[in-house]
């Protein structure tokens, strides 16, 4: 895959000492979403951004009314904010499932394992 390059003639590495960082010192793309994102830099203006952007979609979220296919999972409790007693069960269980792991020295992509739903029909 071809990283996209600034057009600026003065092209130098960014700041960030990221390896896989696209983006040029001078490029305007720093300090968005989509610096972070998409072209990979983690300077601090474009984690901000990052994070600031993560922060609004989450208030937006907890607005709306939780999604059927959400209840019984760790992301209905932790993205959703539902207590519903399902997911409250599915965020114990996923609490605990990580923890287990992390005393072993383990993660869920080292066992390639995913989070999987409760539910009590």
């Amino acid at each position: 895959m071809v990283m996209p390059q600034c057009d600026c003639y003065r092209h130098e590495a960014c700041s960030c000492d990221g390896a896989r960082c696209a983006l040029c010192e001078y490029d305007p793309r720093h300090g968005t979403p989509n610096g972070y994102g998409n072209l990979r830099c983690r300077c601090e203006e474009c984690r901000a951004a990052h994070a600031d952007f993560c922060y609004d979609r989450r208030a937006v979220r907890m607005e709306r009314p939780v999604p059927e296919h959400v209840h019984g999972t760790p992301n209905g409790y932790g993205n959703y904010g539902c207590r519903c007693q399902m997911c409250s069960d599915a965020w114990v269980m996923d609490t605990l499932e990580r923890y287990e792991l992390r005393q072993q020295g383990l993660t869920r992509c080292q066992l390639g394992l995913q989070a999987k739903p409760i539910r009590r029909r």
